[in-house]
């Protein structure tokens, strides 16, 4: 009794995720962000962030000049890392032109 509850369980999950995967319109849901932001980001201009281009574990490739920052805000000086994603529908428009990803400590 208990293997045929078990394996008719099973089937109604695989075939509602089935279901679900076939769906036109994708699955709404809540995301929940535990911890605090301690400072705001900086007011850093994109040609900034262009230089930092590459950053990685804190450290910059080029020894691009590093923006001191406030106290009050962060910075460049506060990431660990920074990359540029390109996007294929804008990418004819020049190198370089994407989505900047900053990644803070």
């Amino acid at each position: 009794m208990k293997n045929a509850l078990t394996s008719s369980l099973l089937t109604l999950t695989l075939l509602g995720g089935a279901a679900h995967a076939e769906s036109i319109a994708p699955l709404r849901g809540t995301l929940t962000f535990v911890g605090r932001i301690v400072n705001g980001l900086c007011n850093t201009p994109t040609s900034t962030w262009r230089q930092h281009l590459g950053r990685d574990n804190g450290i910059s490739p080029r020894k691009a000049p590093r923006p001191e920052a406030a106290g009050s805000c962060a910075g460049v000086g506060q990431t660990s890392s920074v990359s540029l994603a390109p996007i294929a529908a804008i990418s004819s428009r020049g190198a370089g032109t994407g989505v900047i990803t900053v990644t803070f400590h």
